[in-house]
Formats: C-alpha cells, structure tokens, sequence
C-alpha cells in the first residue's frame, strides 16, 4: 500500500514539542508523487502473496482501486478481497476466494 499511495510519516510540531504528530504520507508512492496524483490509467493493482500456480487457492491477496484512475475497475471486481480509499481512509474488504471464483476443487492440482 505504500508502494501505491506514499509512504508513512509521522511529523512532529516543532512549536508543540508534547502534542501528538501527526501521520501522513509521503508524496512518493506510484499513485501519489512529488506531484501530486500520477499514472491514473492504471486503474487497479492486484497484489499477491508469494504466488506460484500450486498455492493460487490458498494465496492472501488484495485488489488495490486506485481512486484517482481515469477508468474505474468494473464493479464486479468488488467481489474480490479488495481495498478502496474513503474519505482518505482505506478499507479493506473481505470477497469471494480464488478457489471459489474459478471453480477449483481442494485437489485441482492432482487431475492436471
């Protein structure tokens, strides 16, 4: 995620020494640079964990909406573990898995 949207940062009142800092993000992320906001036709990233075709049914992974994109995702994609800006908050929601959506079995692996 910080890839895409910018790194975290705390930063800290130099006039207020005792308050809380403040968490923010860098502006050099893939979607979010020195710039401002970039590569907005890329609509979508979707990231796996240590994917290879014997652990597909298995793999965590998050499809990425990039809010800024000049194309939306289609929305059926929602359906997948997806995460989405909100009033510059992330949310992450859980969707269908792999296994289910293409209708693999446990042992898909043994009948190839």
């Amino acid at each position: 995620m910080q890839a895409l949207f910018g790194q975290e940062e705390y930063v800290f009142n130099k006039d207020s020494p005792n308050s809380d800092p403040e968490m923010r993000r860098a502006s050099n992320g893939a979607w979010h640079g020195k710039g401002g906001v970039q590569y907005t036709r890329v609509s979508g990233v979707w990231l796996f964990d240590s994917l290879t075709p014997w652990n597909i049914i298995y793999r965590k992974n998050t499809l990425y909406f990039n809010p800024w994109a000049a194309i939306q995702l289609p929305k059926f994609l929602e359906k997948l573990n997806h995460a989405s800006a909100n009033n510059e908050k992330m949310e992450w929601t859980t969707g269908a898995t792999l296994r289910d959506i293409l209708g693999l079995s446990e042992y898909w692996l043994e009948k190839c």
